[in-house]
C-alpha cells in the first residue's frame, strides 16, 4: 500500500467515531437537495454494492429501495459505524467487507448487481486510475444496472455566500471541539468536471441525471427552517457554479 493510501487509512480510522458528527450531520441539508433530484429515478434494486460505503450514508438512504448490500471500505473503523448503523436501522441483509477498493475489484469480476455507489472516492485516484476504476465497475453492473457517484470538483464560481456560510457554520466549532490533534487530513484535490465527465463516458456510461450542489455546511443546529430556506434559494439561483456533483449513469445500450 503506497503512502497515500496509509495516510488515508489512518485518517478515517482516527476520526470513524466522530466522522458522522462532522462531516455528514454538519451538511445533511444541502446533501439532501444534491441527492433529491436523483432519488426518483433510482430503480429498486435486488442487490446494492456500496464501494467505499464510510458510516453507510449511502446505504442507509437508498435502504428502502434494495433487497441486499454488500458495503466495502477499506477501514475498519469506518466499517464498524457503518454495521452499528444498520443493526440500528433494522437492516438484516448487509454483508460488510474490509478491503482496499482495488483488490475488492480485482477479486469480484464475477459480481453481477442492480445499484453501485461510490460517493467521495473517485478524487482519490489520478485521471488513468479513475478510468480503469469506472470500467472495472462497469463490469460488475447488468445490463439494467445504474451506478451513482458523487464528488467535489473544481469551481471558480462559487458565490460568496457560500464561503461566508461556511467560515460561521457549526462545522467549525465541531472541529474545534473534538478534532484528534493527530489526525491527518491526506487533503485531496477536487476533480476536474470535464475529465470527470470524459472518463465516464469513456468507461461505457451513459448520463441519466446530473445534480449539482455545495460544501455547504449548517450554520444552526439543529437546522432552522428559515436556514433551510436561505439553502433553497442559494441552490436554485446558483446551482450550475456548484463545487459538488452528482451523477446518475446507467450503461449506453448502444454498447450491447
Amino acid at each position: 500500500m503506497d503512502d497515500h493510501k496509509e495516510k488515508d487509512k489512518k485518517y478515517h480510522a482516527d476520526i470513524a467515531k466522530i466522522y458522522d458528527y462532522i462531516t455528514n450531520e454538519p451538511r445533511q441539508y444541502p446533501n439532501e437537495l444534491l441527492f433529491r433530484p436523483i432519488d426518483r429515478l433510482l430503480n429498486p434494486a435486488k442487490t446494492m454494492l456500496d464501494l467505499g460505503c464510510g458510516t453507510g450514508q449511502m446505504f442507509l438512504r437508498f435502504q428502502h429501495l434494495v433487497d441486499k448490500v454488500i458495503a466495502v471500505d477499506h477501514s475498519q473503523e469506518m466499517i464498524e459505524e457503518a454495521s452499528r448503523k444498520s443493526h440500528k436501522a433494522g437492516m438484516p441483509d448487509v454483508t460488510f467487507i474490509v478491503q482496499d477498493l482495488d483488490d475488492f475489484l480485482a477479486m469480484n469480476k464475477e459480481l453481477n448487481v442492480d445499484l453501485i455507489t461510490c460517493v467521495g472516492v473517485l478524487h482519490h485516484l489520478d485521471q488513468r486510475g479513475m478510468l480503469d476504476f469506472l470500467t472495472q465497475v462497469y463490469s460488475l453492473l447488468n445490463d439494467s444496472g445504474q451506478l451513482l457517484i458523487a464528488e467535489p470538483i473544481y469551481s471558480s464560481n462559487v458565490p460568496h455566500i457560500v464561503s461566508a456560510r461556511n467560515a460561521k457554520s457549526i462545522l467549525i466549532s465541531r472541529l474545534s471541539e473534538c478534532m484528534p490533534p493527530d489526525a491527518s487530513d491526506p487533503d485531496e484535490e477536487p476533480l476536474e468536471e470535464y475529465n470527470l465527465l470524459n472518463s465516464v463516458a469513456k468507461a461505457g456510461f451513459v448520463i441519466r441525471k446530473i445534480s449539482k450542489g455545495f460544501e455547504l455546511f449548517h450554520v444552526t443546529n439543529p437546522i432552522s427552517f428559515m436556514e433551510k430556506i436561505i439553502i433553497k434559494i442559494i441552490y436554485w439561483k446558483h446551482r450550475k457554479k456548484g463545487d459538488v456533483i452528482a451523477l446518475l449513469l446507467e450503461k449506453d445500450r448502444k454498447n450491447h
